[in-house]
């Protein structure tokens, strides 16, 4: 048990090293001309990133930045998508009821 908890905590300080620089990276790559999916891709990866640090803030602005891009493309299923993430961001904030609206967004339409 204790060889196990010890190896969980190595792994979650290694984590909290590795993101950052992950995120600076990303950041970077923002800047660089690309195609709008990979910049979309990117925005939400970097809306992962700050979602796992608990900046959710900062989480919603790059996913609301990749929605944009998947609404300018008319990305139905990758706006669903999205809009999980969304909802998941809202839902740690306690904003259950906006939590609950990106939910129902992002079911399918049939």
């Amino acid at each position: 048990m204790r060889a196990e908890a010890s190896s969980r905590k190595a792994a979650t300080e290694e984590i909290l090293i590795i993101l950052p620089s992950s995120q600076r990276i990303c950041d970077n790559f923002l800047h660089v001309n690309m195609n709008l999916d990979l910049k979309a891709q990117l925005n939400i990866l970097i809306g992962q990133i700050n979602s796992r640090y608990g900046n959710l803030a900062q989480a919603l602005d790059h996913f609301f930045l990749a929605r944009t891009i998947y609404q300018q493309k008319q990305a139905h299923k990758k706006i669903n998508e999205l809009y999980i993430l969304i909802a998941e961001a809202y839902y740690h904030q306690k904003d259950f009821e906006t939590a609950s609206y990106y939910y129902r967004q992002g079911l399918p339409a049939h």
